[in-house]
């Protein structure tokens, strides 16, 4: 991790605990996410590879280490398992739900709890800058109380998430894009974006990649078909809605 990440990741958690402490919530994990996994990853046949996928996302963010380590036991034991999470993507607001009364096996509820956190609420928000991408916000929670008045007070809720998502996105979209996360737009094509928003011509840009002429070419087109541009201008415009330069 360079130190661009860091700071990008310390500057999240500050807003992050500030939020935590306004509304006496325990933790928040968060990320900028796609609205849709599915046009993005038609082309695996397997379900479990895309939540995978999800699991491995390296821009996940928290408010402290702990929900992190949450994050990560949650993604990488239950998330094949775990019901809640395809719900997590057809609703808007979800609180997870487990059966209280399973002991001895092992559970998500478990290594929840296990964390210090009782309840699991999240919510997706829309992004303000690009109608394919929204804030997803996981509140964990340690109190039946903060949990039933984050629930009745869902709309107020929805209103300050939108807003804090907007402040992290204008600051640090770029470095916490999905679509390079999930590497659905390689670094070298998105080196090639910003070359050629900068005026560059394709034999400058091919120079400064070390690829031919044609291999730009290719790389524009695969940009094209995965934004779903237009054309060169409009596909500049799109990187720019995008995070991507």
């Amino acid at each position: 991790m360079n130190k661009l990440d860091d700071h990008c990741r310390e500057d999240i958690a500050d807003r992050l605990t500030l939020f935590c402490k306004k509304y006496q919530i325990s933790d928040i994990a968060y990320c900028i996410d796609l609205v849709d996994h599915k046009p993005r990853f038609s082309h695996y046949s397997s379900k479990t590879i895309i939540h995978q996928k999800v699991a491995g996302r390296k821009h996940i963010y928290a408010s402290s280490a702990n929900a992190l380590s949450y994050w990560r036991c949650w993604g990488n034991r239950w998330i094949v398992k775990d019901r809640n999470f395809e719900q997590v993507l057809e609703n808007d607001l979800h609180l997870w739900q487990y059966d209280r009364d399973i002991k001895g096996k092992p559970s998500p509820l478990i290594d929840m709890m296990k964390f210090g956190y009782q309840h699991r609420l999240t919510f997706t928000v829309p992004c303000p800058f690009s109608s394919e991408m929204i804030g997803r916000f996981s509140l964990l929670i340690d109190s039946d109380m903060i949990k039933d008045e984050l629930v009745n007070g869902s709309s107020v809720m929805v209103e300050e998430l939108e807003y804090l998502h907007m402040k992290i996105a204008s600051v640090h979209g770029k470095e916490i894009n999905p679509l390079v996360d999930f590497n659905i737009v390689k670094p070298v094509s998105r080196n090639i974006l910003s070359l050629l928003s900068n005026g560059y011509s394709r034999s400058e840009i091919a120079d400064s990649c070390h690829l031919t002429e044609r291999g730009i070419d290719y790389h524009i087109d695969v940009l094209k078909e995965t934004l779903a541009a237009r054309n060169m201008a409009h596909l500049i415009k799109l990187a720019n809605t995008n995070y991507l330069i």
